[in-house]
């Protein structure tokens, strides 16, 4: 989207971009617009050869503010769209992070966009790891129009990251996250469960309906979800492909998540 620091976005992407963001918008649903990089990005001036966290010498902070006031500049105008502010920092310390995020917010708000912002912590912004690791401190966020909620991901297998098919419990999920839902309420802020995923066995999947179940259940704290994995390109046998089956049935995982989502909009 913007290969050189500091530069206009680039105007063939933007173009691709703006045509999957009409075309959703336009239906009445909502994107989420997040640059997939981790708190890192590579740059043209080693060959891009090394990835630089944002906050170095290579990637200042604002370099990071510049990018998304661009993105805001070309997005205000359709509040369908979302701006997440980077997926899954990892590698980098909450001090580092709540800055650059600041920073970012500060930029997108100066183009007068007033977009849900979606503020993810450190560590994968897991929701199970949000007290350990230190993304309390996020509470410092500013955000001059009050419109922003943090974004966690959240897995149900042995350590979280969702490599595995077999969910720890059936009550994994609402366990994971239930520290951190007690702290956004407790400091009045809401969430997005950016991303989760279940394989279709009945551990997981039991454990899938629980945590949807907690969601609903809390709704003063939680926004929505997004869930992983739709898209006509995942393989047919990847453990959370949401697609339809190749016989065109829908998948029990995904049956789960519509059954959720109908219970929310009747809500």
């Amino acid at each position: 989207m913007q290969p050189k620091l500091g530069a206009p976005l680039a105007s063939e992407e933007q173009a691709r971009l703006s045509a999957v963001v009409t075309h959703a918008t336009s239906r009445g649903m909502s994107v989420i617009l997040d640059p997939h990089n981790y708190a890192r990005r590579r740059i043209e001036d080693d060959g891009w050869k090394a990835d630089h966290f944002i906050g170095t010498t290579a990637v200042p902070v604002t370099a990071f503010a510049d990018f998304w006031g661009r993105l805001a500049e070309a997005y205000k105008a359709n509040s369908r769209a979302i701006f997440g502010l980077m997926n899954e920092p990892a590698g980098i310390t909450v001090d580092a992070w709540l800055p650059a995020a600041n920073a970012a917010v500060a930029s997108i708000r100066k183009r007068d966009a007033s977009n849900l912002i979606l503020v993810p912590g450190v560590a994968y912004t897991g929701a199970h790891s949000w007290m350990s690791s230190g993304n309390v401190q996020m509470r410092g966020i500013v955000d001059p129009a009050n419109h922003f909620a943090f974004e966690v991901h959240q897995y149900l297998d042995q350590n979280s990251s969702g490599t595995t098919p077999n969910a720890v419990s059936a009550t994994i999920g609402s366990e994971r996250i239930r520290a951190f839902q007690d702290w956004a309420r407790e400091n009045g802020f809401t969430a997005v469960l950016g991303e989760f995923g279940a394989a279709d066995n009945a551990v997981s999947l039991a454990a899938l309906q629980d945590l949807c179940r907690t969601m609903e259940a809390n709704a003063d704290v939680w926004l929505g979800w997004t869930a992983w994995a739709g898209g006509t390109w995942w393989p047919q046998d990847y453990m959370f492909n949401l697609g339809p089956t190749k016989d065109g049935s829908i998948r029990k995982q995904t049956q789960i998540l519509a059954d959720s989502a109908q219970r929310i909009r009747k809500a």
